[in-house]
């Protein structure tokens, strides 16, 4: 079904990270607004010109046009005005994580998740007019709420013809899909940003729109099917586990998980000569001749770094004196999270262990500075780059060859991804927590 002939879709021809991206006008009696226009949408390719810019969410790519219609209204999110103050701004933003380190925050802060940008606002200050809220009417479009794709989304719906378009953001991309994953990660692991969105699709799709456009992809005739699929796939992904998984997670055990105590203290055993700390990201494997290699070495033990470097020492003594162990000659980083390694400058400092990590891997341990990575080692207190860590990667091509047998038995194997890869340790089905790297800054 091609659009009614008061809503123009204004195709862009940007290429690039985040690009192309759809810009729309629409005319609302006599006058006509225009939402998320692109870099590239400038008067000329309209056919109207604009009393209002309206934005469904802000980021660079679909607010980036709003500089080509100086005078004209612009209308964003409510909660969202931090970010029209532009990047330099914005990058004052991100903060470390101050003690007494509350762990219920999970990285979620104003601007950024654990260190890491997550948004992407626009290079220079965007003047605002206005801001929108659930509930609101402009020019004759509702206005919902659908966060998910941005803490801020939102949709404005209008009735054309008889019939019900949503111009919808990202909120989805094409049939039954997302433009990325990424803009749905508001904290550390817990997925309230997916399950936000997962509740928009829902709320939309119970509003019965006719034809949804969407700031990325085609513009979806059969709406409805479209946000169903979507709503299934999503819910698919955040079910809590899949069939034959093991029901409780490897970490941070709990009654009842698998492994049977250790002689070491605050550690289980899982197999005689693998045993696992309890209360945070470390695992140890032992080998015949007396010496042990470690899978990551973070005890989350979150108190000041002179604190930690104490309980690690004891930790780890109490490990060697219970299980016999002469020396720990090897860690090996599963990713670089900063709870998985900053007791490893310790560790080298002690005992003169070698790192070990994927080559992929040890760039973001090493230097961190150099990425838009979220947790890591400087977020949770380290200065970086931190002389004790010195990492010798692995090429992720023949990492499987150097595996012991003992811990390829544990379920030690390569996650590929699309920007990154993980050494993933599993009994059962534990998945890594690792993401995707980003680009460098």
């Amino acid at each position: 079904m091609p659009l009614p002939p008061d809503v123009h879709l204004i195709p862009s021809t940007c290429s690039g990270p985040q690009q192309p991206v759809n810009s729309y006008l629409l005319r609302t009696g006599a006058r006509a607004v225009l939402i998320d226009p692109a870099a590239d949408c400038t008067p000329d390719k309209l056919p109207a010109p604009p009393a209002a810019i309206l934005i469904t969410h802000l980021q660079q790519e679909n607010v980036a046009g709003c500089s080509h219609f100086p005078g004209v209204a612009v209308y964003v999110p409510a909660g969202a005005e931090y970010l029209c103050a532009g990047e330099a701004a914005y990058r004052k933003l991100v903060t470390p994580w101050e003690p007494p380190w509350d762990w219920e925050a999970r990285g979620n802060f104003q601007g950024h998740l654990a260190g890491a940008r997550n948004e992407r606002p626009p290079q220079q200050p965007l003047p605002v007019a206005g801001v929108l809220r659930d509930g609101d009417e402009i020019f004759g479009l509702q206005v919902l709420a659908t966060p998910g794709h941005g803490k801020h989304a939102l949709t404005f719906l209008a009735r054309i013809e008889e019939k019900q378009i949503a111009f919808c953001g990202d909120l989805m991309c094409g049939d039954g899909r997302l433009w990325n994953w990424f803009d749905c990660d508001w904290d550390y692991g817990l997925q309230s940003g997916q399950r936000a969105l997962l509740d928009s699709a829902r709320r939309l799709r119970s509003l019965q729109p006719d034809v949804i456009c969407a700031t990325h992809g085609a513009v979806v005739v059969q709406a409805c099917d479209s946000l169903s699929r979507l709503c299934e796939r999503l819910q698919r992904v955040l079910e809590p586990f899949v069939a034959g998984a093991e029901p409780l997670p490897v970490n941070f055990a709990g009654e009842g998980s698998a492994g049977e105590e250790s002689a070491a203290r605050g550690w289980r055993e899982l197999s005689p000569r693998l045993h696992q700390w309890k209360a945070g990201n470390c695992a140890a494997l032992l080998s015949a001749s007396g010496n042990a290699l470690l899978i990551d070495d973070g005890l989350c033990y979150w108190e000041p770094l002179r604190e930690r470097a104490a309980h690690h020492r004891m930790v780890m003594e109490q490990l060697k004196r219970a299980l016999a162990i002469t020396r720990i000659e090897t860690v090996i980083i599963t990713h670089y999270h900063g709870d998985h390694t900053e007791n490893i400058p310790d560790l080298v400092a002690l005992e003169g262990t070698q790192v070990l990590a994927l080559d992929i891997v040890a760039e973001p341990v090493e230097h961190p500075e150099r990425f838009n990575l979220a947790a890591p080692l400087p977020w949770y207190g380290m200065v970086c780059p931190h002389p004790m860590i010195q990492v010798q990667p692995w090429f992720s091509t023949c990492f499987s060859s150097l595996l012991s047998s003992e811990l390829q038995t544990h379920g030690a194997r390569h996650i590929p991804g699309s920007n990154a890869d993980a050494l993933h340790y599993s009994r059962g089905a534990k998945r890594s927590d690792a993401p995707a790297l980003p680009a460098r800054i």
